[in-house]
């Protein structure tokens, strides 16, 4: 994408990143497995991390999307337009409605990252997961069911800056 005010040549304009999301538990009879937030809810919290960034920037922070679940997104290295999230705790019969814009400070890749999180209540439980801080949830089962619409925006459209100029209309 074009940074923000710096289209091609020398053109103007917005360029955003734009991320509306709702999520909420699957419901039990949404699953054909037993997993569900509900029933885990005794053992794990639940959240979700909602990320937008430039990669550049995200790789010079040491910003990495496996530990973006206890990434500490209040430092100094997360500077609008170029690393911002949040992170949503989430109930068992929650709905959350997520969302973000960015305006990229610089050109580049830019990335959308809407990550399910989870941890254990007590170390005594003894799973493979830690009790200190949230990790990426990494079971292939689904517990979310997401609604969700993300948008790319140069200066002159939906169009990828790489094909700009590519085609036969301006």
């Amino acid at each position: 994408m074009f940074a923000d005010g710096h289209g091609p040549w020398g053109g103007g304009g917005r360029s955003r990143v734009h991320v509306d999301a709702t999520l909420r538990p699957l419901k039990e009879d949404e699953v054909q497995d037993t997993i569900t937030v509900r029933r885990l809810s005794d053992y794990f919290d639940f959240g979700v991390v909602l990320a937008t960034y430039s990669a550049d920037a995200a790789l010079a922070a040491g910003f990495d999307d496996r530990a973006a679940c206890s990434w500490n997104f209040s430092n100094d290295s997360n500077a609008e337009g170029r690393l911002q999230g949040q992170f949503y705790p989430m109930d068992s019969d929650q709905t959350l409605q997520v969302n973000a814009t960015f305006y990229p400070s610089q050109g580049g890749l830019q990335t959308a990252l809407l990550l399910p999180c989870w941890k254990q209540k007590s170390a005594a439980f003894g799973y493979p997961v830690s009790a200190d801080e949230f990790v990426v949830y990494p079971m292939v089962d689904p517990l979310l069911h997401v609604d969700a619409e993300i948008a790319f925006q140069n200066p002159y459209g939906y169009l990828p800056g790489l094909l700009y100029g590519l085609f036969p209309f301006k």
